[in-house]
């Protein structure tokens, strides 16, 4: 399941780490991200789970989100540099400026008018 809202994860690749040695079969997940969602306001999402190689045994973890003030992400701000921070939004927004998402738009216009088109062949 995926977040109702749109955003840009701030501290570095999103999602659980897996604990244990690279040999292990099992092990827990477990983290915390915080996100820049697109209505300007902070989120702090904290994973917890576990993680299996077992045949017939299941991978799963699930996420809590509570809102993150300026206040309490500026005091964290060992974990997350405001450099970092600043290169990883001027990344993120340089890919929108160049058209990634104006593609991505226009190519979900273009199915939309297919499947239009489609479904006015089986009425």
């Amino acid at each position: 399941m995926h977040a109702s809202w749109r955003d840009v994860c701030l501290t570095g690749e999103a999602g659980p780490a897996q604990s244990g040695a690279r040999d292990d079969t099992c092990g827990d997940s477990s983290g915390t991200d915080v996100f820049l969602i697109d209505d300007g306001t902070l989120a702090l999402v904290s994973y917890t789970g576990s993680w299996s190689r077992w045949l017939g045994e299941g991978s799963e973890w699930t996420a809590t989100i509570e809102p993150l003030t300026l206040e309490r992400f500026i005091a964290g701000w060992t974990a997350a540099e405001p450099e970092r921070v600043a290169d990883l939004l001027a990344d993120r927004l340089q890919a929108v400026i160049s058209g990634k998402a104006v593609t991505r738009a226009a190519a979900s216009r273009e199915r939309a008018k297919r499947l239009l088109a489609v479904s006015a062949l089986l009425r």
